[in-house]
């Protein structure tokens, strides 16, 4: 009797492995049941496995570092052999528009934050030895002008769109408004070679960055071998920058400009960067990119959740301005009044109340809140809050 009692204790675990092994979740690394590649044929073993991610909108409010970590989270649990970042931005900051031919110096306050977005898709990638697969990482450019500019450097690995523009960050001398030349050209230094830091990051000639971002420098270019080689002056056999504060003669005309023929701050479109081995080649869709990976035969595109976290990150920061507006109106109409300290201080503490909610909307998305929405940016308004909840604490202690 006990045999048979153990006997059917072991069959029925037996079962119940074999029912979790049937509904468990497949891994990324093994084809899911009716999964087809581009082409329509069956995923195999040596399907690479394709993560689209599309970078949209405004840069440092649509794109900014916390919905990325979201977005390189998503990567890490779908394992794709490849990841391309598609570079589609407005040029646009903090709601205004830009023309794109002009430079943006304003550009390079957003500097740190593109710095925050390369290293989650380079070095941590790269140092986080809990990956199962690293990603080769690609960039792909149809409009990078502004800050998103810095993004493709940091990647070995570049492509554009037959109409894809990549600069719009000139006049770096701009940045800095002390009147002490000295002052100017130290702190001009310090960002350019930040700047620099991602070229290297991604193994690219920064002097292709200074061309984009100095008045006050000179670049051509010759080609020995069908292999550009760069030049630090006017001695190659094509023009890329003019140094126009040598000569106000050289500067562009308006016509130059709007046509991206100009030259006093370089600007990449797909055949010059094709040509100074900048990018890998020109695509017009995943699969040009695919076929000059060696990968078009055999590979898919994984069904990540990349656009809805950047479109849910860009929904709740225009919630949260509205919701900053509408706190503040709430403090300003609480009155602090009545007959004993209790009624009094009891107003008092709604007002904290409201300061506090305050506060954490400015904690989570600080980084994207446009100052404009809320009359002011938001770590002056940190600041300011913690005073104002500092001087509401003191009125409670002293009216007992």
């Amino acid at each position: 009797m006990k045999r048979n009692w153990l006997n059917a204790l072991a069959v029925s675990l037996l079962a119940l492995a074999g029912s979790a092994a049937a509904t468990a979740q497949p891994s990324p690394e093994k084809a899911d049941a009716g999964e087809k590649t581009v082409t329509g044929d069956p995923v195999n073993a040596e399907t690479k496995r394709v993560y689209v991610v599309n970078f949209r909108g405004e840069f440092g409010r649509d794109v900014s570092a916390t919905p990325m970590k979201r977005v390189i989270a998503d990567i890490k649990k779908m394992q794709p052999d490849y990841v391309i970042f598609r570079l589609d931005f407005e040029f646009t900051h903090q709601g205004d528009t830009k023309e794109g031919y002009m430079p943006d110096p304003m550009a390079y306050w957003q500097l740190e934050t593109a710095r925050q977005i390369t290293t989650l898709y380079t070095e941590e990638i790269a140092n986080d030895q809990t990956w199962a697969k690293k990603p080769h990482v690609v960039m792909w450019v149809r409009r990078a002008l502004g800050a998103p500019a810095f993004l493709p450097f940091a990647a070995q690995d570049i492509y554009y769109t037959s109409d894809g523009l990549h600069g719009g960050i000139g006049a770096i001398e701009m940045v800095h408004g002390s009147p002490s030349k000295r002052v100017r050209e130290k702190m001009i230094g310090i960002v350019m070679a930040r700047a620099e830091g991602l070229a290297q990051m991604g193994g690219h000639d920064s002097r292709i960055l200074k061309a984009m971002a100095q008045s006050r420098y000179k670049l051509s270019v010759s080609y020995a071998g069908g292999k550009p080689v760069l030049h630090e002056d006017y001695t190659g056999d094509e023009l890329l920058k003019e140094d126009a504060t040598e000569d106000e003669s050289l500067r562009d005309t308006l016509e130059d400009r709007i046509r991206f023929k100009g030259n006093d701050w370089l600007t990449l479109n797909a055949e010059r960067a094709l040509k100074l081995g900048f990018s890998r080649g020109t695509a017009d869709s995943v699969d040009e990119i695919a076929f000059d990976l060696g990968i078009n035969r055999n590979y898919m595109l994984v069904k990540g959740r990349a656009d809805r976290i950047l479109a849910q990150w860009s929904e709740d920061v225009t919630k949260a301005e509205e919701q900053f507006q509408n706190l503040w109106r709430d403090y300003g109409e609480i009155q602090v009044n009545g007959e004993t300290a209790n009624e009094r201080n009891q107003q008092r503490g709604r007002q904290m109340g409201v300061l506090r909610r305050i506060q954490n909307l400015l904690k989570d998305y600080k980084e994207a809140i446009n100052p404009r929405a809320i009359r002011g940016a938001p770590d002056n308004w940190e600041t300011e809050i913690e005073i104002m909840m500092e001087q509401i604490k003191q009125q409670i202690r002293v009216d007992r």
